[in-house]
């Protein structure tokens, strides 16, 4: 990737004792490894130089920078309040925790140079830049993914993770605010940010709680109950909230899955009790038909068949089939070829149950009794309703994700230094009926809801406990390559918010 120098055309680079310059913030023992990100803790006081008007790599002029340490979390901490006062004031500080740029991205502040803020980018860059500062907050939301990474999707309803992740951030917030809370979130539109950058921004900002919202992905087995799960930091608040957060999503998720589970079973029932009555019909017409044909007093092509039941779909709804009556052609026991005018004795009813069905005129003596056919079934009207069962009930729960070294497994939380934090996973983006939950604006409102209650019981009483405590994680897992630096693209931090831009004007 190109890097542009902002406009102010200032750089921090790295120098070579420092293979990540953006050290300076990380917390003691917050150690990233190799795989996700340039962050490291290894270097506890690196060397930094400033480039002015030149790219990253130059040669460059040491100069002496106030930065704020950031290896411990020193400030007074954000007191827990009521039931009837959640969210009480905040520490008084005049320090800028963090900045929000023209454009609306908000990036950590590791220090201040010339009047101006340095700044660590989306992407990891540390840079000197101007803003809007932002102090403490009660709660930093983590809409996960975004810009070039996507995170889970489901085709069948053109949903992209990152897109449902920052809708239900930003419905979270606004309930929030309306209780009193100061809210920040890592990105308020769709951009790359990576997974350190996420949790150094909540380390800068020091909130009481840090929560980074998911959907999830994979195709675990279907169950009972809601696959939800929470990655908690491995401390009592974080595994605390994990818990609220867990309480409340299954609480408000449960009367839902039951009512689906209800109405397919009486839309299946329904649907079994047409198919039945019709293969009753359709067999009372084919046993009419077979003696008819074997009387010589219809044509074999003539006969009735029902069509197939049709397949489900990727729902895996079933329809109905629909009832065709096809008249049967009579004609008379000859030898003759058949008459194209119908008996004049009695016409043949094929579809009411309350017509006998006799045979036309005939001098044969040897004729094959004719049965009657019973009444078809009522037209079925019902829309389809799909069978309903929650992706990765196995692996629902509240549990802490630890490396060999005892380290959080998850970047997100591993940078997020001693902030309590959990990594929350609403529901399977990949399980076609949940996915068409979330298409739904309404139930991503009851997800904003359900997550917003939690944090207002967290912050209510330190005495709420959640439910869903499952034992910790400790093996390693693929997750996906998404977060780091390498494949992170920088937005603009010049432009005005996407709200607020001329059409056409950036993406």
């Amino acid at each position: 990737m190109t890097r542009s120098p902002n406009r102010r055309g200032l750089f921090l680079k790295r120098s070579s004792s420092a293979v990540a310059a953006a050290a300076l913030i990380l917390a003691a023992g917050c150690q990233a490894s190799d795989a996700d990100s340039a962050l490291s803790s290894e270097l506890a006081e690196p060397n930094l130089a400033f480039v002015e008007g030149d790219t990253p790599g130059s040669g460059a002029t040491t100069t002496t920078t106030q930065r704020r340490t950031t290896t411990t979390t020193s400030s007074p901490p954000i007191e827990l309040g009521t039931p009837s006062t959640p969210f009480g004031p905040l520490p008084i500080s005049s320090e800028a925790r963090a900045i929000e740029t023209a454009s609306g991205v908000v990036l950590p502040v590791l220090g201040q140079r010339d009047g101006a803020y340095l700044a660590l980018t989306a992407c990891e860059e540390v840079r000197v830049m101007d803003g809007t500062p932002i102090g403490r907050a009660h709660v930093v939301l983590d809409p996960g993914h975004g810009g070039t990474e996507v995170g889970a999707a489901s085709e069948l309803f053109e949903l992209a993770e990152e897109h449902l992740n920052l809708q239900v951030a930003l419905l979270t917030k606004q309930r929030l605010e309306a209780a009193g809370a100061t809210v920040v979130l890592t990105r308020s539109f769709d951009h790359n940010i990576t997974t350190g950058a996420r949790g150094v921004l909540a380390k800068s900002i020091e909130p009481a709680l840090f929560v980074s919202v998911h959907h999830n992905g994979g195709s675990p087995r279907l169950g009972d109950r809601p696959g939800t799960m929470a990655f908690a930091k491995d401390d009592d608040a974080s595994r605390r909230f994990g818990g609220l957060f867990y309480k409340r999503l299954t609480e408000a998720l449960a009367p839902l899955g039951a009512q689906k589970r209800a109405d397919y079973a009486l839309y299946h029932q329904a649907l079994e009790d047409y198919e039945t009555a019709l293969d009753a019909f359709g067999a009372s017409v084919q046993a009419r038909d077979e003696a008819l044909v074997a009387n010589g007093q219809a044509l074999p092509e003539a006969t009735t068949t029902l069509p197939p039941r049709p397949e489900p779909d990727a729902l895996g709804r079933r329809s109905a089939r629909q009832l065709v009556t096809t008249p049967t052609t009579l004609m008379t026991p000859t030898t003759q070829a058949p008459t194209t005018q119908p008996p004049t004795t009695q016409a043949l009813a094929t579809d009411d149950a309350t017509s006998s069905t006799t045979q036309p005129a005939s001098t044969s003596t040897s004729l094959l009794p004719v049965p009657s056919t019973v009444a078809p079934p009522a037209e079925f009207t019902l829309e389809p309703v799909a069978p309903f069962g929650w992706t990765g009930s196995g692996n629902a729960g509240v549990r802490a994700w630890l490396r060999a070294d005892g380290k959080d497994y998850l970047s997100v939380l591993r940078h997020s230094a001693d902030i309590p934090t959990v990594l929350a996973e609403f529901l399977y983006l990949t399980n076609p009926v949940e996915a068409e939950l979330l298409a739904d604006p309404g139930f991503l409102a009851l997800e904003a809801e359900a997550l917003a209650t939690a944090i207002i019981d967290y912050f209510s009483s330190e005495q709420a406990v959640g439910t869903g405590h499952v034992p910790d994680e400790f093996d390693d897992q693929p997750i996906g390559g998404g977060g780091k630096p390498k494949n992170c693209v920088e937005p603009d931090y010049d432009l005005p918010p996407p709200t607020q831009r001329p059409a056409g004007a950036g993406s």
